[in-house]
């Protein structure tokens, strides 16, 4: 996992407040997941740092979250109709 940083329990915090806020139901694609932390440790690596700083590694992290998208709104939500108000929403 990305170095310093455990970034997946925050992603996976964020989405669960998300679905009680909003009443949805939210995937989290766990194969995007896995390409995010190779994508981000090969980003660090690039630095050639052993212990990065935290910033750029949550923003080498943000990056590849927006980029690849591991989260997504499941078609089985009891509100379909918010899909598209969740873009902006979370």
């Amino acid at each position: 996992m990305a170095k310093n940083i455990k970034w997946l329990p925050i992603l996976q915090e964020i989405s669960e407040w998300c679905e009680e806020k909003f009443e949805i139901l939210l995937v989290i694609d766990n194969d995007i997941i896995k390409e995010i932390e190779t994508m981000v440790d090969i980003t660090l690596d690039n630095f050639e740092m052993d212990n990065p700083n935290v910033a750029k590694v949550s923003s080498s992290v943000a990056f590849w979250i927006r980029k690849l998208k591991p989260i997504y709104f499941d078609e089985k939500s009891t509100r379909p109709h918010f899909k598209k108000g969740l873009k902006n929403a979370c």
